[in-house]
């Protein structure tokens, strides 16, 4: 079945604005898109709230995960101006797209080159509720499963980076210390599914993971034998699909990403 002949249900758990502005916006930019349709052939999700990981467990085939994107956050309550990632079947799409290079031109980032030696090893967890769905324990049981597999191949000091959370708000938003300037000597960044992975590879510094959720994908270290020595792969093109897999307000309402994910996702 093709994607334009597809039924999108939007399941909304509870009430949210971020998820209202979303599902509006859907519903006005994709054919056959509703809220609540439980006879769907895809289902929308956005985070892991409600009974939605048992829906992904229902139907691996048949959802669309939506959450904060890879660049673009909501600001305050601009949510017209704000983006959403779109990933099928997974917390982070995985497969390359061969996405062309404007989406990611407009970020206006630069990819610094990749840092020749850095003084530390930085593990940054995903929050304790995915880090639960992903690896099936708590943070304090995965930092110390990822500390045991780094420390007998490296003598750098092994420093740890929760997700920042204050006043109900996580994230950016919540950050003391940015995590730009977190990463200033670091030599390798470890995560499971955490969006600091594409910080990280902004700044220079390799990603290693154990999961096949990590956002950066195929740019992702696998054998943590190798984190003193990281493979450093070419980073354009997954940002170049990154920019092609998150999408603004405005652009799920005016049909924009309907278009982009007919062509890229299910052609």
């Amino acid at each position: 079945m093709r994607f334009e002949n597809k039924k999108i249900s939007c399941i909304q758990p509870r009430p949210s604005p971020k998820m209202s502005a979303i599902f509006d916006a859907v519903e006005k930019g994709f054919p056959n898109a509703v809220e609540r349709n439980r006879q769907a052939d895809c289902y929308l999700l956005w985070g892991l709230i409600g009974n939605n990981y048992q829906m992904m467990k229902t139907f691996p085939k048949q959802f669309v995960f939506t959450d904060m994107p890879y660049h673009g956050r909501l600001q305050g309550d601009d949510y017209e101006n704000s983006f959403w990632r779109w990933s099928p079947c997974s917390f982070h799409f995985q497969d390359e797209i061969h996405a062309p290079s404007d989406r990611f031109e407009k970020w206006n980032v630069e990819l610094k080159p990749w840092k020749e030696e850095g003084d530390f090893i930085l593990i940054c967890p995903s929050s304790e509720t995915m880090t639960k769905v992903i690896n099936g324990m708590n943070q304090d049981r995965w930092i110390q499963t990822m500390y045991d597999k780094i420390k007998p191949h490296t003598n750098k000091p092994i420093k740890v980076r929760l997700k920042p959370r204050k006043n109900g708000t996580s994230g950016p938003a919540a950050e003391t210390v940015s995590m730009k300037e977190e990463l200033v000597g670091c030599h390798a960044l470890v995560t499971n599914a955490s969006l600091t992975a594409i910080e990280a590879l902004q700044e220079g510094v390799p990603v290693f993971s154990d999961t096949s959720e990590c956002p950066s994908a195929w740019v992702t270290n696998r054998d943590f034998r190798k984190i003193n020595t990281p493979d450093k792969h070419d980073r354009e093109q997954l940002f170049y699909d990154l920019a092609y897999r998150q999408f603004s307000i405005r652009e799920l309402r005016d049909g924009t990403a309907y278009e982009i994910i007919s062509k890229y996702f299910y052609n």
